[in-house]
């Protein structure tokens, strides 16, 4: 069943998200888990900036930490408007290019705008992001990512070395552990914010949030992210489609073989048939995942429903989610200018 609405740019968005994809499951209510982009928490950027910020950017050392999450600053929003149910295709279209390299400079502008040294500053803030973009860069990832070319065109490459849920990514969590607490004892001068120049400061910022108000229809058009399958999967019958990050909502055995599984993608339904299933570097054809856990998978669509041609992979989402919550307080207590949260320190 498809709804059909008038052909303007706020309701061609909405109907890209809004209904079902043939299945009897589809009306199940599910508890709701705010998504964001599959990539690595904030303990692990801040830590592994740590190193090349101190060496090269020593006295702009709390600089390059912040960009080091800065492409992520859209996430709250993210958060909360799934948590308030907006519709994903309005908040993915217009919050996902934030994360690409002209928006996320324009707020590393409107940063180094309010510090003595805008050149120093944004040379800083531009290391963290570099930084940034290379691990995110490096993870497997079926939708999202980076749009490095953006507005030119949403071009998302990835390295395609490791799932988030692998021993690489432990590793990487236990040295961002070591940089980020390394970073708390020797974190160098603190910033010195001239608000004063708020003002002017902010208009790089405004920029880069007006910016993906004009390129909603081209994200639509491009299927960033999977949106022009869920907006007519009807066009996409018999081709390979890759979904990523999919709420599991149900779970039944399937009568030929494998397993049934009911996913949920904003207000759209969809049923996946998959054979084996993987996490952690383990695969499995007997346990599939629990209700409200997520899937990446690869497959083709056929009458409504998604024939999994490879391993479904299955995230786990606790662990990048408490561990960045962690790092954004620690982000706070290095970068905020009240002295009350430390001693002063020589770096």
């Amino acid at each position: 069943m498809y709804f059909q609405r008038k052909s303007t740019r706020k309701s061609r968005i909405a109907e890209a998200f809004h209904g079902r994809i043939g299945t009897k499951h589809s009306e199940r209510r599910v508890q709701h888990e705010p998504e964001r982009p599959p990539l690595s928490d904030w303990i692990t950027h801040i830590g592994v900036a740590y190193g090349p910020g101190r060496g090269l950017f020593k006295q702009h050392l709390r600089l390059v930490l912040l960009g080091a999450v800065l492409p992520d600053a859209g996430t709250p929003f993210v958060v909360l408007a799934n948590i308030v149910q907006a519709y994903p295709g309005v908040v993915e279209s217009y919050m996902q290019p934030l994360q690409a390299p002209l928006p996320t400079l324009l707020f590393a502008a409107t940063v180094a705008l309010l510090t003595p040294t805008f050149g120093r500053s944004f040379l800083a803030l531009a290391l963290g992001v570099l930084t940034h973009y290379i691990l995110d860069l490096s993870q497997i990832r079926y939708g999202g990512g980076i749009y490095l070319l953006y507005p030119l065109n949403f071009w998302s490459p990835s390295m395609n070395l490791y799932w988030p849920e692998t021993a690489i990514n432990l590793i990487l969590l236990g040295l961002g552990t070591v940089g980020t607490a390394w970073a708390l004892m020797r974190p160098g001068p603190r910033i010195s914010w001239q608000w004063h120049r708020a003002k002017g400061a902010f208009l790089p910022a405004a920029l880069a949030f007006a910016l993906p108000l004009f390129t909603q229809d081209a994200f639509l058009a491009a299927n960033a992210n999977n949106t022009a399958f869920f907006r007519n999967p009807h066009a996409f019958e018999g081709r390979l489609v890759t979904l990523a990050k999919m709420l599991v909502t149900h779970v039944e055995p399937a009568p030929e073989g494998g397993t049934l599984l009911t996913v949920r993608k904003g207000k759209r339904f969809l049923t996946i048939q998959v054979r084996a299933f993987e996490s952690w570097g383990r695969v499995s054809t007997g346990t599939p995942p629990l209700v409200n856990r997520r899937v990446s998978v690869k497959g083709v669509f056929r009458k409504a429903r998604v024939e999994a041609t490879e391993v479904a992979h299955v995230h786990f989402r606790p662990l990048r989610t408490w561990t960045s919550l962690v790092g954004l307080i620690l982000l706070g207590i290095l970068v905020l200018p009240d002295s009350r949260f430390r001693k002063k320190e020589s770096g």
